[in-house]
């Protein structure tokens, strides 16, 4: 959901510092609404992933109006309960995302170092849907990508340089808070790849 194309695991030499993440100590109770279940202004997407998103608003008693995003990995949309609705593409990002929902929903992380994380609300295995809170920033969102406990594939010392370099480049003098935060998330088991200003991003300063 971003222009930044490349994406590799996670960084080298980052700057460290002392973990921080902030916990919930209860978990919430969403309510659900009365239904509309009606899409909104979505011709020109996929066809499945249209179906799938019209059947998760039907069950879920659900209407889904604007769409918040699109990418490699599935579609977004913001529903009439202010929550996103994620409709995956393919199997393996899906799983890998509900997998890093799931682990960060087990430790009750509303955020870390500061960046907040959405909540999640519910997971459609058959449907291939995550339904979670809406953020805004400063926060880390987009696990479709990510690798729990250490499973990320290992890349050539090249291309990790070059992979380290485009993103001291994307990041700019953001880039060592960055990189706290990946390394933040590697202590909470998840790994994550997908990396870029898009899905790591900071709280606009004002003009």
């Amino acid at each position: 959901m971003s222009k930044y194309k490349r994406s590799f695991p996670t960084c080298a030499n980052p700057t460290r510092s002392p973990l921080t993440i902030r916990y919930r100590s209860t978990v919430a109770e969403y309510p659900l609404r009365p239904p509309s279940g009606k899409l909104w202004g979505m011709d020109s997407l996929n066809d499945d992933i249209l179906r799938r998103a019209a059947g998760y608003a039907q069950v879920r008693e659900r209407r889904l109006d604007r769409r918040l995003g699109f990418g490699k990995d599935g579609t977004v949309w913001d529903s009439d309960r202010s929550t996103a609705v994620k409709v995956f593409r393919t199997p393996e990002p899906f799983r890998r995302e509900a997998a890093a929902y799931r682990r960060l929903t087990e430790r009750s992380v509303l955020d870390v170092l500061g960046f907040r994380v959405p909540q999640l609300l519910n997971v459609d295995d058959r449907l291939m849907v995550i339904e979670m809170t809406i953020v805004r920033p400063p926060f880390v969102l987009d696990f479709g990508s990510a690798y729990l406990d250490g499973a990320a594939p290992r890349f050539p010392e090249d291309i990790m340089e070059e992979w380290l370099a485009d993103k001291q480049e994307e990041f700019g003098d953001r880039w060592q808070q960055a990189a706290s935060v990946i390394r933040a998330f590697e202590r909470l088991g998840i790994q994550l790849t997908d990396i870029h200003p898009g899905n790591i991003a900071f709280q606009e300063t004002p003009k």
